[in-house]
């Protein structure tokens, strides 16, 4: 799912009280916002719950972290 313009804003906004740290792999500060994704719950049976997550993703190695979307203020 691709964001919209307020989505966008909200990101933008979170970004800005959560300034990037260096990667813990490469030690560059080169973090991309990538388009929402929903992880699936593995643990037991399989519920059909995901947890809708936003990847920041390093230019400079690709380590991908996620934050829940909740926490950035979008649904």
């Amino acid at each position: 799912m691709a964001l919209d313009a307020d989505q966008t804003a909200k990101v933008q906004d979170w970004i800005q009280a959560h300034p990037f740290k260096p990667c813990p792999m490469c030690r560059k500060v080169t973090w991309k916002v990538a388009d929402p994704v929903g992880l699936p719950f593995i643990l037991g049976t399989n519920t059909g719950k995901a947890l809708p997550s936003l990847p920041f993703i390093c230019s400079g190695c690709g380590m991908t972290i996620l934050i829940n979307l909740s926490n950035v203020g979008l649904p």
